[in-house]
């Protein structure tokens, strides 16, 4: 039975209300995270003004690192979305063209750096040399016979 615009409209409200709360959930523990394995860890020395002088401003710089997480993310939603609706994007498209066909390969959507530091990345013209990992392949199969 096919759902209604009006049930589809109620199912991603609800979706969205509960991925907000999960993005809350993760937050806080980015946020403890942060704290304990970082500015207690590796980077106490930044961190130590703050506790010498608690009222004091000692992270001016921690918005500026938000904004930059958020501008990424807002760049790589709308070059996903284009890629998908057919825009090139010099290679990007062609990678993550291949990523669709090999799941476990160009993760990433706007730059292959991280893809190219861990080994995942497949250019174009070497692709069709790659095998997809058998147990994604599987996995993907039956999510998308599912949906």
């Amino acid at each position: 039975q096919r759902k209604t615009r009006q049930e589809e409209l109620k199912g991603q409200i609800k979706m969205n209300i509960g991925a907000f709360a999960g993005g809350i959930g993760i937050w806080s523990f980015l946020e403890y995270a942060t704290h304990r394995f970082l500015l207690h860890g590796p980077l106490l020395r930044l961190h130590l003004p703050h506790h010498a002088k608690p009222t004091g401003q000692a992270f001016d710089w921690k918005p500026s690192i938000i904004a930059g997480v958020l501008a990424g993310y807002v760049v790589y939603s709308y070059v996903h979305c284009k890629l998908h609706e057919g825009s090139k994007f010099g290679k990007l498209k062609d990678w993550h063209d291949i990523h669709h066909e090999l799941p476990d390969r160009n993760f990433g959507v706007t730059t292959s750096l991280w893809d190219r530091v861990f080994r995942t990345f497949v250019d174009g013209i070497f692709h069709k040399e790659s095998t997809p990992d058998p147990h994604l392949q599987d996995k993907i199969s039956r999510s998308t016979a599912a949906a």
